[in-house]
């Protein structure tokens, strides 16, 4: 009997396991057809028109402009676009790229992302305006032209699309970035770059090399990019660090930030291995040289452009300076005409068309200091005061310089101030003046046996009427002393010398009659005051 049931138990599993097997048939097809549905759904959205206006309405909005994408080409996963621009009226201005391919990843698909992987753009222009205001609102969210994406009817496989993208990397062989500010625009033209996504969401690292920077101003030499990190989020740019190459050596260190939306930025910079003849105005290039560092700080705040910092010259050379040469004419010191600098610095401040220099620092080792503040304004005019150290054996053959023009002060020097005014072109100071007319009234002398003044080394009597005219009238003395720079000049070689002897000569002549003229008149005057009354 226990057979006949074991009989009928495996008769009735051998007639129901053909049931369970068409059940788990039928579930694997319909789950096979879903798939296949799905992946044919998401296939034609990829490919379709869909997929270009999500990508265009998501670049739009990172953009905040108007994005179009180019035909897409497909290589399976891969998909190509000729091209990719950008219009906009806020911060962006423009933007274009050529010859753009991205990596399509599906592995985000149940969180609703799409992730663009080795994305690659051949050449890429951005055009921005920091601070721009907003001009007008966009015809649509996102920028895809010609106004609101056109509503379609829900298709079964819709609530399966992504909405969603995120670029993993993108890789610039080429691209130009044009900063438009109130005074022109900056370009930064041939750099490549490497960006990618940071941990927080909407912030991207950049890395760039290569590449010229150059300026809205003509006289600005072009930077050159060795290498450049920086970090954007939030219309703001983080410069991590940027290595520019100037002129021949030079290189110039840069980090700081920029505010995109307002327009304001602060950058600190490093400058190594400068040399002055590569940045001096020609005028300037025969009168100083050397090499030079420098510290600056770049700001801009909401009204203008500020540059400050220190700059420090080593092996530095001074010559041919007004007050230097009158310095050795008159000190009989040929040290002066080439003066070699032991220190030589100044903090700056640049600001709209003025220059100011503060506690400028010029020294040559056992023969001058100067200190004080220069300001060059707009037109290259110079004003500002100083003070000039000499040591005391420089002034041994300055009549009365250490008496009527310096006094003894700080580190064994002999001081006094000096005014500065004139241009850059043509500087002017107070010091030579003052200098003529100490040395002019010590080149005087009296007898001690007969009390008459007379001129030094000759022993010749001086009436009392000269005396007073050099006394009142020390310009002729200055115009004197001129003439007898041009004279040197003439000598060393400077323009056709029987030209400029023969203006000497003229000059010379009518500073005689000048002379000659205002002593007589003081001569009659004098008469005419011993005069007894009537």
């Amino acid at each position: 009997m226990l057979r006949r049931m074991s009989r009928r138990a495996r008769k009735r599993t051998e007639r129901a396991q053909p049931g369970w097997i068409k059940a788990l048939l039928v579930v694997g097809s319909v789950a096979l057809v879903g798939m296949l549905a799905a992946w044919i759904g998401l296939r034609h959205w990829l490919h379709g028109e869909e997929f270009r206006h999500m990508l265009e309405r998501e670049a739009g909005k990172g953009l905040k402009a108007e994005a179009t994408f180019g035909p897409f080409r497909w290589e399976g996963t891969t998909v190509r676009t000729p091209s990719f621009s950008a219009a906009g009226s806020e911060i962006v201005k423009r933007v274009e790229a050529d010859r753009m391919s991205l990596d399509i990843g599906l592995s985000k698909l149940r969180d609703g992302v799409v992730e663009l992987r080795d994305g690659r753009v051949g050449r890429l222009l951005v055009e921005v305006e920091p601070g721009a205001k907003k001009e007008a609102q966009h015809s649509r969210e996102g920028g895809v032209p010609g106004g609101e994406t056109p509503k379609k009817s829900p298709r079964w496989y819709d609530g399966l699309t992504p909405n969603e993208v995120d670029l993993t990397e993108l890789i610039v062989d080429e691209s130009i970035l044009r900063v438009i500010r109130p005074e022109g625009a900056f370009t930064l033209e041939g750099t490549r770059w490497r960006i990618q996504p940071t941990s927080s969401r909407g912030a991207y690292e950049a890395t760039g090399t290569g590449g010229v920077l150059s300026f809205p101003w003509e006289k600005v030499p072009s930077w050159h990019l060795e290498q450049a990190q920086l970090r954007y989020q939030e219309d703001r740019v983080y410069l991590n660090e940027a290595v520019f190459r100037l002129f021949q050596r030079a290189m110039l260190t840069l980090s700081g930030e920029s505010n995109l939306a307002t327009g304001e930025h602060a950058f600190d910079g490093d400058l190594r291995d400068g040399d002055l003849s590569e940045v001096l105005p020609e005028d300037w290039k025969k009168r100083l040289d050397g090499e030079f560092e420098a510290h600056m700080k770049f700001k801009r705040g909401p009204e203008r452009e500020v540059v400050e910092g220190r700059v420090n010259l080593q092996n530095g050379v001074l010559t041919g300076l007004p007050i230097l040469d009158a310095l050795g004419a008159y000190g009989g010191n040929p040290r002066f005409r080439r003066l070699n600098l032991s220190e030589a610095s100044t903090d700056f401040l640049k600001m709209d068309e003025t220059l100011s220099l503060k506690h400028l620092v010029l020294s040559s080792e056992g023969l001058i200091r100067v200190t004080g503040d220069v300001v060059i304004g707009p037109h290259r005019a110079l004003r500002g005061q100083i003070r000039l150290g000499l040591t005391p054996g420089t002034l041994a053959l300055i009549p009365g310089a250490e008496t009527q023009v310096f006094r003894a002060g700080e580190r064994g020097l002999l001081w006094t101030t000096v005014q500065l005014s004139g241009t850059t072109d043509d500087p002017h100071e107070d010091l030579t003046a003052r200098l003529i007319a100490a040395a002019g009234l010590r080149m005087f002398e009296q007898l001690p046996e007969t009390g008459e003044r007379v001129l030094k080394f000759t022993r010749d009597a001086v009436s009392p009427e000269m005396l007073q005219g050099l006394a009142e009238h020390p310009e002729l003395l200055q115009q004197g002393n001129d003439l007898l720079k041009r004279a040197q000049r003439a000598i060393d070689g400077e323009g056709d010398p029987i030209e400029e002897a023969t203006k000497i000569l003229r000059d010379g002549a009518d500073l005689f009659d000048v002379g000659k003229s205002l002593f007589e008149r003081i001569r009659e005057e004098s008469q005419e005051a011993t005069k007894p009354s009537r």
